[in-house]
Formats: structure tokens, C-alpha cells, sequence
């Protein structure tokens, strides 16, 4: 993890008003596993970028994704963190690796910047991106979790059409996005995790 660069790109984010920066903590080398050492150095980078993020007004946000992408392998990180520190729920990248809504919600709820809102087939290897609400993530059942301790914070549909051309285009994609958005928190009942 590049501190230097988070705090460029908060920099960045800063004069875009925008509220935070995204951040990968990326793949682990070839033999090396999770273990409390990894944990530190990661968190002691996130802490030192979010102290001078939180000095121009953002913050960063974790994405779960590659070696960290369920949300009990992040979750080590929010021990030590930065009180400013936050995670991204991403729904689909959760389930595509097997974890069910109530698993990652569970862990990640006291820390949501956001939550981002795609849709899939299958799991692991087998894991196709497909239209929001076609597809086999539990979306209701996220969108209930949410409305359950009374979320109000951002939804963001990624859209990942650069990297899979297979998708619809912008102008079908984004608008069904909107509806099939609109329909889950229309229909999705308050649970709790």
C-alpha cells in the first residue's frame, strides 16, 4: 500500500469535494497468508493515510476485493484503525467469493462508507456479472439488512462494462440500474443481522 499516493488522491479528492477516497489493499505474494503481521503493516499505512486525509476533510474507504474480498478478512484492519477509516460493501464481490449479506453486513456495519450494488451468476471461479436484479446475489436481502438499522448512506452500482464488454451499454445499463435500485428499497422489508 502506497501511503504517499493515498494522500495525493486525497488531495485530489479534497478539491473535487469529494468524501472519500476508494482503496484496494491488493493481493498478498506468492506463498504469503493473512496473519497478524500483514494486519499491521496494513493498518498502519491505512491509519497514517487517513490521519492526513482527515486533515483535508476525507476519508478513505476499504474495499473488499482480491485476497481481502470476504469481509471477516477485512475486518481485522478496523481493530487497530483510524476512527475515520471506512469499508465499502460491496454485496456482489462478497457473494461471488460465498459470503452470504448477513455475514459481511454483520462485520462491516459499524464502518460503511457505502454500500456498491452489483448483481451475478454462480460463485468463485464461476462467478458472471449480469444485469442488477437478474442475477444471484441476495439483493433483497442485503437491501433489508440495511433498511433494518436504518441506512442512510450512498447506494453505488458498479458497473464494470470497461473490463466486461459483454455488459449492456450505458445508455440500457445505468437507467435499468436506477429502476432495479429503486425497486429493491421499495420492496425490501427491515430485517436485522
Amino acid at each position: 500500500m502506497n501511503v504517499d499516493e493515498l494522500r495525493r488522491y486525497a488531495d485530489l479528492a479534497a478539491a473535487l469535494d469529494a468524501k472519500y477516497v476508494r482503496a484496494f489493499l491488493g493481493e498478498l505474494p506468492q506463498g504469503k497468508s493473512l496473519d497478524s503481521s500483514i494486519y499491521k503493516k496494513i493498518t498502519d499505512c491505512l491509519n497514517d493515510a487517513s490521519e492526513y486525509a482527515k486533515s483535508v476533510g476525507v476519508k478513505i474507504a476499504v474495499e473488499p476485493h482480491d485476497n481481502f474480498v470476504r469481509s471477516i478478512d477485512v475486518a481485522p484492519i478496523f481493530y487497530r484503525a483510524h476512527s475515520s477509516l471506512r469499508v465499502i460493501w460491496d454485496v456482489g464481490n462478497g457473494f461471488a467469493a460465498g459470503e452470504y449479506p448477513a455475514e459481511g453486513f454483520d462485520v462491516l456495519k459499524h464502518h460503511l462508507a457505502y454500500v456498491q450494488i452489483k448483481d451475478g451468476k454462480g460463485r468463485n471461479t464461476n462467478w458472471r456479472l449480469c444485469p442488477l436484479g437478474e442475477g444471484d446475489v441476495p439483493l433483497h436481502r442485503a437491501f433489508g439488512l440495511l433498511l433494518g438499522t436504518n441506512y442512510r448512506g450512498a447506494f453505488s452500482v458498479e458497473w464494470e462494462y470497461a473490463w466486461h464488454p459483454e455488459l449492456d451499454p450505458p445508455e440500457i445499463a445505468l437507467p435499468a440500474a436506477l429502476r432495479a435500485v429503486k425497486k429493491l428499497l421499495a420492496d425490501a422489508q427491515p430485517e436485522s443481522a
